[in-house]
């Protein structure tokens, strides 16, 4: 499994197991199952199945082996980790003479490939940055008159008395 990987990178991963009980002379040997929390699996050949897009196992054709490979693609955004999850079964095939699985050993492994962080943000627009800090320092400026004024004088506060300063304060360009 990959350490880490960048959005819609692809990897050929080659699933495999060693041990468990003999295969000499077994039609059937082995088995997997990999599931991943994000991206999409793709199955290469016909000894793989897809049994959704995050999820893949070996066919009845791939149970006479213990290597497969298949391809995983990451998901377009990197900002997350990815899990896998994989299932072996190591099997000696005695299934058929009426012995059923026993002999036969499993095993599971998980993993997690690292995303690179959030993604790329798009630059602000400075239009827009400048708009906003304009209107921020209008309201601002506009509460603190307001504030001292009727700080300055509460009882004789009266909005008839402020809005001819201020409009003519606002609308002067000198």
């Amino acid at each position: 499994m990959p350490d880490s990987y960048n959005g819609l990178e692809t990897f050929t991963l080659t699933v495999s197991f060693t041990g468990g009980p003999g295969t000499e002379g077994n039609l059937n040997v082995g088995g997997f199952n990999l599931w991943v929390s994000d991206g999409s699996l793709t199955s290469l050949d016909s000894t793989t199945q897809l049994n959704s897009p995050n999820d893949i196992t070996h066919t009845e054709e791939g149970n006479n082996q213990r290597s497969w490979t298949v391809e995983w693609t990451a998901p377009e955004d990197n900002s997350s980790n990815v899990n896998f999850i994989l299932h072996t079964n190591s099997v000696n095939g005695n299934a058929g003479s009426g012995a059923g699985s026993s002999g036969d050993m499993w095993n599971r492994a998980v993993a997690t490939a690292f995303g690179f962080g959030p993604p790329e943000l798009p630059d602000a627009d400075p239009f827009k940055v400048l708009a906003t800090l304009i209107v921020v320092s209008v309201v601002l400026l506009s509460i603190v008159v307001l504030y001292v004024f009727y700080r300055n004088n509460p009882d004789g506060f009266e909005w008839d008395r402020f809005a001819p300063w201020i409009t003519e304060w606002i609308t002067s360009t000198d």
